[in-house]
């Protein structure tokens, strides 16, 4: 059945975008002020394979460029976390007006680096950058790459409106009967259409929508998906060879039992000696149990260095209070894991939350 699923992909994918066909007199007389012009396509496909969700996400996008200033679009990035959204293929070239056809110029360099954020002390996002060469006006510069989810219950946003105009942009979800996705909308402001496909145990679900004005950001506004109309793909349940069907993270309780599966052997090992002697002596210090609370929590703020990571599931998974004890540092999590244990070492309830 997944091989039914890339073979429909691969003919859509071929009727849209394999042969440039833009009518620039068109184009410009429905958007006169721009610089370029975008098309974009997201395809999420779904399938299971034993007792296993499959997901991969493909992304293509085409720019005509329309004026020289929109010459800085030839320099792109392509972000993806390994362990998360591992980027499985990517194909990125220019096709340069030559008569009435194009000709096509492959991006043949690039580079992957890490992303450097002094937010965290190290951060597992990488990107990759390349530069589309022979960038002229007409020219209409593609990018295709294609993600594979770790954890495929696990998604990111579609966004309706993008920094250029949009003459189309479609979401379109994939999937056999094994899979029942859904999705949610938020801003939701933009006219658009909704289609459906059945073929047999295939089912194909798409949202397009037309001819949107770029969005225009301003420095230190909030965050995009607090201004821009998206939807949101998420899995309601999918059916395994073992367990049958298996819910999604739909719910405050679904979300809760994943989560809290990072935790399950967190802290299960008795106290360093060093530790239970720095309770026991806050324990003397302290008259009363708020005192002993008071006492707890400052020793870790003054003697605990704040130290951020994103490292694959390490940006979810606290670390072990024995660990974070010795060597005097840690993140939000961290901070978390070592509080509770040392107020459960001096008798206090205390219990991690998200």
């Amino acid at each position: 059945m997944r091989t039914f699923i890339y073979i429909i992909f691969s003919c859509f994918y071929s009727i849209s975008f394999s042969q440039p066909k833009l009518n620039l007199t068109d184009i410009r007389q429905r958007f006169p002020e721009a610089s370029a012009v975008m098309l974009n396509e997201e395809i999420l496909n779904l399938d299971v394979a034993g007792d296993k969700l499959i997901a991969t996400r493909s992304h293509i996008i085409q720019y005509l460029i329309l004026e020289e200033k929109a010459f800085g679009l030839a320099e792109r990035t392509v972000t993806y976390i390994p362990g998360f959204f591992e980027l499985a293929s990517f194909e990125a070239s220019t096709y340069i007006p030559n008569g009435r056809s194009y000709k096509k110029l492959k991006v043949t360099e690039w580079e992957d680096k890490n992303r450097i954020s002094n937010m965290f002390f190290f951060d597992d996002v990488k990107y990759r950058h390349f530069v589309f060469p022979g960038v002229q006006k007409g020219a209409i510069l593609e990018l295709k790459y294609t993600y594979t989810s770790l954890d495929p219950t696990i998604q990111f946003p579609f966004h309706f409106q993008e920094s250029v105009p949009l003459i189309k942009s479609s979401f379109t979800i994939n999937h056999t009967d094994k899979v029942r996705p859904y999705v949610r909308f938020f801003g939701d402001t933009i006219e658009r259409t909704y289609t459906e496909e059945t073929k047999g145990k295939l089912f194909s679900k798409t949202w397009l929508v037309k001819d949107v004005k770029e969005w225009k950001g301003h420095n230190n506004s909030p965050s995009v998906q607090y201004n821009l109309p998206h939807l949101f793909p998420l899995i309601k349940e999918y059916k395994t060879e073992t367990k049958g069907w298996v819910p999604g993270l739909n719910t405050a309780k679904e979300l809760y039992a994943h989560n809290y599966a990072f935790l399950k052997d967190l802290n299960v090992s008795n106290p360093d000696i060093a530790l239970t002697k720095l309770v026991d002596s806050l324990k003397q210090k302290s008259p009363s149990q708020e005192d002993l609370v008071r006492s707890i929590y400052y020793w870790v703020q003054d003697n605990m260095k704040y130290i951020a990571f994103e490292d694959g599931l390490g940006g979810f998974v606290p670390r072990q209070a024995n660990d974070i004890f010795r060597k005097r540092y840690g993140d939000c999590k961290d901070m978390a894991s070592v509080l509770t244990f040392m107020y459960k070492q001096a008798g206090i309830p205390a219990y991690v939350c998200w």
